[in-house]
């Protein structure tokens, strides 16, 4: 029963759906990756959080997302100068969540809690893996748009260039997420 939330989620994070226009730019199934945590009540459980949680920026954390946007064009040289061409992005996505490691005898009420809290974790964690699949869909749809420049160092400049300007504001879109949900505890993401 412990792991019916977890496989639930991996399911739900697996099936992502594409809209026709995001075809050309590969749609992040994230890779789920786990930590053991062990407890037999809420407090031991939280404990054992807060001592094995995935660390970012120096804290512990319940769990964590990583995105990493990668871009890569070819260019095409005409009248009006050098043009980016066939742009391919691509988006990796880890996804970080603990595991709970129950005793056989666990008590129903805090199992039903610890499901509870993964399955809103889970939610909390789609969201920063929805913030890195706007990122990629972005770059992939400026890179589609741009003009043709002088030359093609120039284009390469101009493309990179707003690709990491797209990824810089991105990041801030997550840390106002974070702020905002208070790392997914008004998501209903907090345990005990």
């Amino acid at each position: 029963m412990r792991l019916l939330a977890l496989a639930s989620y991996l399911m739900a994070a697996s099936g992502l759906a594409g809209r026709a226009s995001d075809l050309q730019s590969a749609r992040a199934r994230p890779r789920i990756e786990t930590y053991d945590v062990s407890g037999d009540t809420a407090q031991e459980l939280r404990r054992d959080l807060n001592r094995r949680g995935p660390l970012s920026h120096g804290k512990r954390y319940d769990a964590r997302t990583d995105w990493h946007v990668k871009w890569r064009f070819d260019f095409e040289r005409g009248q009006d100068g050098c043009r980016v061409v066939r742009p391919r992005v691509d988006l990796d996505v880890v996804i970080i969540l603990p595991r709970w490691r129950q005793a056989a005898g666990a008590e129903r009420q805090l199992v039903e809690r610890w499901e509870a809290y993964l399955e809103a974790l889970g939610a909390h964690e789609d969201g920063h893996r929805d913030v890195g699949q706007s990122a990629a869909d972005e770059i992939r749809e400026t890179l589609e748009e741009l003009r043709a420049a002088r030359d093609c160092s120039k284009a390469e400049q101009r493309a990179n260039g707003l690709g990491h300007e797209i990824i810089e504001r991105h990041n801030r879109r997550d840390e106002r997420y974070d702020e905002q949900t208070r790392h997914g505890a008004t998501q209903g993401a907090h345990f005990p």
